[in-house]
């Protein structure tokens, strides 16, 4: 059991397990053990904070190699306690997690993580998976969701998740890539990638110290450390299975107007949003893209790829000209029709 505060308010978690097994402990350096094999049955962690009475993970099954545990005098800073926290373990399955919050429940299947990393630096590579995620049509709908799953043909959502993290520190600051895929069966998946450099690792003890203590934000300094920070390259798509196609027949009949005039109605509309930017080659390629991927959907991305990383603080300065952000970030806009 650990309580903490929030805004000056308790905060509470629990943590408790019908069995938990640990074979082959190691002392890996002063204060840091790391364990073999860990398992945990019938495992319940419970969350209740100012603004959600009551969180609970539940899993029945929990297998772990690798795990690390940190005796409590090693975590000294707010960067070594935040790391800790999300390090567990160099891999962890847990076939059923069932997540609670009030009289939501949402089952997750075949969680599963692996971690490369050194655990006294932090830095490594992690990848994870979900199985699966499943929610019946009324669940959403009961959110007021339009037009509802039911209108458009599906009686339930499930979907999967996959994603890859690597995190390094080759000098003074920490560099992460990654890419991330989240799947709806039978609907479509989004897909997002990135790299960004020149992150101080004081940016991180300054994160956790405003988890551990909201107050104490200083927003200056944390301006300050973000001009540091690069972009390499970001990512977005999306690929459509059947979601695209199913709200273009339902706006079709629901407007009473053809294909053809509603993809119209969606690109001025689109038009209309990238006047803000001022950037003519942009707002083209926006308006092709969309009528290529509404036509007959198939895939539509944007993605910024500069021909060298830069910097937050090269980018400040343009924020009154996006179409000079534009140009600097190399921003593209592209689409696929459907095979």
């Amino acid at each position: 059991m650990q309580n903490l505060q929030q805004d000056g308010q308790d905060v509470r978690q629990d943590l408790t397990a019908d069995e938990l097994v640990l074979k082959g402990a190691t002392e890996t350096s002063e204060g840091l053990f790391e364990v073999d094999t860990m398992s945990l049955k019938n495992a319940v962690m419970s969350v209740t904070t100012p603004e959600v009475e009551t969180l609970k993970i539940a899993m029945p099954v929990m297998q772990a190699k690798g795990a690390f545990i940190h005796a409590p005098n090693t975590l000294k800073t707010g960067l070594d306690r935040m790391f800790a926290q999300s390090m567990l373990a160099r891999s962890y399955s847990i076939p059923l997690m069932t997540v609670t919050v009030d009289a939501f429940s949402l089952d997750l299947h075949d969680v599963k993580y692996t971690w490369d990393g050194d655990p006294k630096t932090f830095m490594g590579e992690s990848i994870y998976s979900i199985g699966s995620i499943e929610l019946p049509a009324s669940t959403l709908d009961n959110l007021g969701m339009q037009p509802s799953l039911k209108e458009l043909g599906y009686d339930k959502l499930v979907f999967a998740v996959t994603g890859r993290a690597n995190m390094q520190m080759p000098a003074a600051n920490i560099e992460i890539d990654g890419d991330s895929s989240f799947l709806a069966r039978d609907m479509g998946a989004i897909s997002s990638s990135g790299a960004v450099g020149g992150i101080p690792p004081a940016l991180f003890e300054a994160a956790q110290a405003v988890q551990e203590a909201p107050n104490s934000i200083d927003m200056n300094a944390m301006m300050a450390m973000l001009q540091s920070i690069t972009i390499g390259h970001i990512k977005l798509r999306y690929d459509d299975v059947s979601l695209a196609e199913r709200l273009l027949k339902y706006y079709e009949k629901l407007q009473k107007k053809s294909r053809e005039e509603i993809i119209a109605d969606i690109v001025a509309v689109s038009d209309i949003g990238m006047v803000a930017l001022n950037s003519p080659d942009l707002t083209a390629q926006a308006k092709a893209a969309l009528q290529t991927f509404l036509t007959r959907p198939g895939w539509i991305e944007i993605e910024m790829r500069p021909d060298a990383p830069v910097a937050v603080s090269k980018i400040m300065p343009l924020v009154g000209t996006p179409a000079e952000i534009v140009k600097l970030l190399k921003v593209n806009i592209s689409a696929g029709a459907a095979k």
